[in-house]
């Protein structure tokens, strides 16, 4: 009974148990990691290694590199991850975000221990959004990295955000085009190396939009991890 008293129930079939998920829904949930090697900077398989052994760079990042130094998505955007995501992120259902951040803890950047990052940044929203949501998902998930490998997170103040539609409305034209010059980051980014933490990737036009404005304002490097991709 003392068990049962401290357990909590897991968050996806709701069975009693000691964690985040039981263990046959970790063991389902897997099937959504991104296993394989893929570019080093987008979401393309790579044939290629570097000398740390992941995917090197597609011919495509090669001919024309983006505005990063490297990217990575733990898990694929398939089922049950849409449906989990809205809970957290419309019906806030706030304990949805330690799913999440296990996918994180169960497939990091295989680049991170190396690419020297020396601080976090959630990616950021518009002071309106943030009101109307009542919290900025990608600080949760941020704070997670932050604690588990010692960085620490730039304040919400570093890099302003414009008030837009929201992507997740618009086509993938309209995506680029609404993005563009809507981040403004300020003094804190110049000579840092920048870990760029999001929960889901789809054209990559917020990330690469953030990416190069946080280059044009001195960063040294830019770094970027989601949890998921839909590509």
């Amino acid at each position: 009974m003392r068990f049962f008293r401290f357990a909590k129930p897991c968050l996806l079939c709701h069975e009693v148990q000691a964690d985040v998920l039981c263990t046959a829904c970790r063991d389902d949930l897997r099937h959504v990691l991104r296993t394989g090697r893929y570019c080093a900077c987008c979401t393309k398989s790579s044939l290629h290694a570097d000398g740390a052994g992941y995917g090197g760079l597609c011919l495509g990042c090669e001919a024309v590199p983006p505005p990063y130094q490297r990217f990575w998505a733990s898990a694929h955007y398939i089922s049950p991850l849409p449906e989990l995501l809205h809970r957290w992120k419309h019906g806030r259902q706030a304990a949805n975000a330690r799913v999440f951040q296990w996918l994180m803890r169960e497939n990091p950047p295989p680049w991170l221990a190396q690419c020297g990052a020396d601080c976090i940044l959630p990616m950021p929203v518009s002071p309106q959004r943030r009101l109307w949501r009542g919290f900025n998902q990608s600080d949760e998930l941020a704070g997670w990295a932050a604690r588990h490998y010692g960085l620490p997170v730039l304040p919400a103040a570093a890099v302003s955000r414009e008030h837009r539609a929201a992507q997740s409305s618009l086509n993938r034209e309209q995506r680029y085009d609404n993005i563009r010059q809507i981040f403004a980051p300020g003094e804190v980014v110049k000579n840092r190396k920048v870990l760029i933490i999001d929960d889901i990737c789809t054209t990559k036009a917020s990330i690469s939009e953030l990416a190069g404005s946080l280059h044009q304002s001195g960063a040294e490097a830019v770094f970027v991890w989601v949890v998921a991709c839909s590509e």
